[in-house]
């Protein structure tokens, strides 16, 4: 009687057992909330259920952001997530962001990778680095970065530093620039090579790239030497390219046993602690005389001898014009009539009020009246030497 009362006992603990489980051993999974990302748990959820792999790494805080941040390692990335009291909060942080995420409010950062910007509801998410691992799943679930730089290939101005065999690479000429810009929107490389402007179609698998029906325009310069050399060398090897790869910020295309190396336009600019001598101290001096600096492109002007390059200062396009040396700059400047009216040969009709600058091997033009843009450019640059 005594061991049935003991088996009975067993089997009923047993059954308790099974009907209840044992609650001590794994973690619990996460709970799918069912909808759109709102705030860090519902991020968490979502990025889980897009197949990433995310450990929350614990907190941290930005000296940029108003609130304190925590770090979540998704797919083997740090990524920042910032959370506010409401979507107001969260977006007014937001307006705070320059476009290319080189500047958060009066803060100027020099980011040690590519930084991508993301926003959710009472999120701010932030990521600062290169791995498509991250940055997929992150778009995945929170669409397009509104600030940063892309880290990819498309839609950045690409310059060319050096190009040949791996084993004897040859640097682009002074008084030379060579570009590239992959439209994502038009599936269209564009850009100059030197004396021409080029475009054509291209397509994209993975790392594998592949250019084809490139034209380009029909001039023809002399100075500096062997520059059409250079710029036949650089559309033949682009016409056959074959792959490509981005590390440490730089762009590598290979074309058989050819490369091409190139560097982002828009790196942050590093301070020369020293006048000004050249585009990079031009905006480096001009922010650090608190004007506001945006590279906005690059352009030509029918007078100059250089292709040029557009920053938006304090809310006015100035327009850049870098020479291979002072000597150079110095010949063109002295084409400009004291009025700005005529340059060389040409007449000039302008739209607003010219102002001529120099410095070393700038020449520096601004067009219109605002004084915002003129005084700063003179605090940085001097008095005008031609222009009304």
């Amino acid at each position: 009687m005594k061991t049935k009362l003991i088996l009975t006992w067993v089997m009923t603990v047993i059954l308790i057992l099974m009907v209840y489980g044992v609650g001590c051993v794994s973690e619990k999974p996460p709970v799918s909330h069912g909808g759109p990302v709102t705030d860090y748990v519902s991020l968490i959820d979502n990025l889980r259920r897009a197949g990433a792999t995310v450990e929350p790494a614990g907190e941290m805080t930005q000296p940029f952001f108003s609130v304190n941040g925590r770090v979540i390692v998704v797919n083997g990335g740090d990524v920042q997530v910032f959370e506010y009291a409401d979507a107001a909060a969260a977006e007014a942080e937001v307006a705070l962001v320059s476009p290319d995420g080189s500047s958060v409010g009066t803060s100027m950062v020099g980011w040690v990778a590519s930084p991508h910007f993301y926003r959710a509801e009472k999120l701010i998410v932030l990521y600062v680095g290169d791995s498509e691992a991250v940055t997929n799943v992150l778009e995945s679930v929170l669409g397009k970065q509104f600030a940063g730089r892309s880290g990819g290939l498309e839609d950045i101005t690409w310059i060319l530093e050096s190009y040949g065999e791996p084993e004897s690479l040859q640097t682009v000429l002074d008084g030379t620039e060579i570009t590239a810009l992959f439209d994502s929107a038009e599936g269209q490389i564009s850009g100059s090579a030197g004396a021409n402007h080029y475009f054509g179609d291209y397509q994209i698998s993975k790392n594998k790239l592949s250019i084809r029906e490139i034209a380009h325009t029909e001039m023809y310069r002399l100075d500096p030497e062997g520059v059409m050399e250079q710029e036949e060398y650089y559309l033949k090897t682009l016409q056959a390219v074959e792959s490509y790869k981005i590390e440490d910020g730089k762009l590598q295309i290979t074309s058989g046993t050819k490369i091409l190396i190139f560097r982002d336009s828009e790196e942050p600019t590093v301070s020369h602690g020293g006048p000004v001598t050249d585009y990079i101290s031009l905006i480096d001096n001009l922010r650090q005389a608190g004007a506001t600096v945006e590279p906005a492109g690059e352009m030509t002007q029918p007078f100059f001898s250089v292709n040029g390059r557009v920053i938006v200062v304090n809310g006015g396009d100035v327009q850049v014009f870098e020479y291979a040396d002072a000597a150079a700059a110095e010949a063109e400047a002295a084409l400009v009539s004291p009025d700005g009216s005529s340059i060389g040969t040409s007449m000039v009709g302008w739209v607003a009020s010219p102002h001529f600058y120099r410095a070393e091997k700038l020449i520096v033009l601004y067009v219109g009246d605002s004084e915002a843009v003129t005084n700063v450019l003179e605090s940085v640059l001097g008095k005008q030497f031609a222009g009304r």
